[in-house]
């Protein structure tokens, strides 16, 4: 499973430098009214969570809202499809390594990465 972690990291890297490659993202979901972020499994970074599209926000905000309400104390573990890009000028206003704009949302699950 680590090695499942790093290998995403290192496509997360990677695709860095081509903000059009799109990666593959499992990982550990924060989202409420003060953070929206993303720590990938394995890894240390912290991505600003962006859904851009309004029906797939609308979706996952209801998900991890339900989850939220059966397992108040379990963090919310998502797979996803998306490209990065670097920090923005305009942005959060807590440490952030990258941004991560989500395409696609395979699955949203109560859970951690371990």
């Amino acid at each position: 499973m680590r090695a499942l972690g790093l290998l995403i990291t290192a496509l997360a890297l990677a695709s860095s430098a081509s903000a059009e490659s799109e990666v593959q993202v499992r990982g550990e979901l924060i989202w409420n009214s003060e953070r929206q972020t993303l720590r990938p499994c394995g890894g240390e970074a912290v991505y600003w969570f962006r859904v851009l599209a309004s029906n797939p926000h609308f979706s996952l905000s209801q998900q991890v809202a339900a989850i939220s309400e059966q397992h108040p104390d379990t963090p919310v573990l998502v797979e996803l499809d998306g490209t990065l890009s670097g920090v923005p000028s305009v942005g959060p206003k807590y440490e952030i390594d990258q941004t991560f704009i989500v395409s696609r949302i395979r699955s949203v699950a109560a859970g951690t990465c371990e």
